[in-house]
């Protein structure tokens, strides 16, 4: 199966990943920790197979079959060595947005690394909004830093291709798939009722970015937040003058 697709793409274009349970893990030996699902490299369109499920809790079941989709590890993943920048070379500021708010750095680590072509984003931040009460929350965008071919390489294979749910990656893979993406997310921008509430309508931007704001503190990925919900402004504190509950002005004190 696998030669055969190889035959009819005799010039890739951009990585795609069988989800063939049988499949012989090439992302293994390119330095995976874990992989449950034998992601295997070649160079045509993969979509799911009957042999494997769909997992619970993903947010957009319609797009089964429909659209490739490359499940989140179960377990750490870690970047290979053999990925990393090598130090000194010259590194520009990278946007990637439509992402969910609680995406973690290890997340957009696999994400890039997987359907990016191996790239890495160091020092990812998460880009904050300021509300109009003054408190900060945070956007589904990061900046970071990566070499100007890493992004070329990372929007060839992602940008306007990806859609994140909460299990994995919508990815397109060929036109087909593409067209069926591209309709499925206008669909959700025209109708606000077929959106998962809290979550990306859109597909993944990857370009170089365009602002060259730099915070003096940058919240990084792994910072905040770190639970899968929209965080919650903190009650205020009590007025100064008003009496304690009874159960305090009797209380014994504590030695």
């Amino acid at each position: 199966m696998r030669d055969q697709l190889m035959s009819t793409n005799s010039t890739p274009s951009r990585q795609a990943y069988s989800v063939s349970p049988g499949a012989e893990s090439v992302s293994t030996k390119k330095g995976f920790r874990h992989n449950p699902y034998a992601f295997d490299v070649f160079t045509g369109p993969a979509v799911p197979t009957l042999s494997m499920a769909m997992p619970e809790g993903t947010r957009h079941p319609s797009l089964w079959g429909r659209v490739s989709f490359v499940p989140f590890p179960t377990e750490s993943f870690f970047v290979p060595e053999e990925a990393q920048v090598a130090p000194g070379a010259p590194m520009v500021r990278v946007f990637i947005g439509q992402l969910p708010y609680f995406m973690t750095d290890m997340e957009l680590a696999w994400i890039v690394y997987t359907l990016g072509g191996g790239q890495v984003v160091l020092g990812p931040e998460r880009i904050m909004k300021r509300q109009s009460g003054g408190e900060r929350l945070p956007t589904g965008c990061i900046h970071g830093y990566a070499t100007e071919e890493g992004i070329a390489t990372m929007a060839l294979n992602m940008h306007k291709r990806v859609l994140v749910d909460d299990t994995g990656m919508w990815h397109a893979q060929d036109e087909r798939e593409l067209l069926e993406l591209s309709q499925y997310v206008a669909d959700m921008k025209m109708d606000k009722a077929l959106r998962v509430p809290g979550r990306p309508y859109d597909t993944v931007v990857v370009q170089q970015a365009t602002s060259n704001f730099v915070p003096a503190c940058p919240v990084p990925l792994s910072a905040f937040p770190t639970e899968r919900a929209k965080p919650q402004r903190a009650s205020p504190p009590p007025p100064y003058g008003v009496a304690p509950p009874a159960y305090q002005q009797h209380a014994a004190p504590c030695f």
